[in-house]
């Protein structure tokens, strides 16, 4: 009896194409390269053949008090110190070459008594300085140095330890401010060119 067999269809998909670089027993020759992904979408190859896709990095955030670009009038913090405070005045002047990047404005104490300081009497309004936020916020004491130091370059260490700890602060701000006259004296800081000058700008 003969045996009649069925022909076989042909791959609808077509046959396997080959990696020309590799041998019939599908090594690859010394001295042939892995081909490389055409998109560079994939990074570097391990010796199984597998691929591991690039992750992309996070873009990093600047310190926006690290920057030289003066801020508006709008979004400056304005500082009020005493007039009658040479320490004081000597202090400002050291905020003001800090401040790179024109992020602080500053003002008497005595100037602004009848406005933004209107609720304070006299012994509370010179017992400390104050920061006045763009929003109308006012801080004193320990609160107005986290504020400051907030918008100086190379502060924010500073600054982080004084919100956080905000009562050892404010206790350590006031203590200087009460011995400001001793301290003064021993810094040879008790006088001003601008001592007693309150004016109109």
């Amino acid at each position: 009896m003969r045996v009649v067999t069925a022909p076989t269809s042909p791959d609808p998909d077509g046959p396997i194409p080959t990696d020309p670089s590799r041998s019939a027993d599908g090594t690859r020759p010394t001295g042939a390269t892995e081909p490389t992904d055409p998109t560079g979408l994939t990074g570097p190859t391990d010796p199984t053949g597998a691929t591991e896709p690039i992750k992309p990095t996070a873009p990093t955030r600047p310190d926006p008090a690290a920057s030289t670009t003066p801020a508006s009038d709008d979004d400056r913090l304005l500082v009020l110190f005493d007039a009658d405070c040479g320490f004081c005045l000597h202090g400002r002047d050291l905020l003001r070459r800090w401040d790179r990047g024109r992020r602080l404005t500053d003002d008497m104490i005595q100037r602004r008594a009848d406005d933004l300081l209107a609720d304070l009497g006299e012994e509370r309004r010179l017992a400390t300085w104050h920061a006045i936020h763009p929003d109308g916020r006012r801080e004193s004491g320990g609160a107005a140095l986290a504020a400051v130091l907030e918008r100086l370059p190379g502060a924010a260490p500073a600054a982080w330890v004084a919100r956080r700890l905000p009562g050892p602060t404010d206790r350590a701000y006031r203590w200087m401010a009460g011995h400001r006259a001793g301290i003064s004296g021993l810094l040879r800081t008790r006088e001003h060119p601008d001592k007693h000058r309150v004016t109109d700008r």
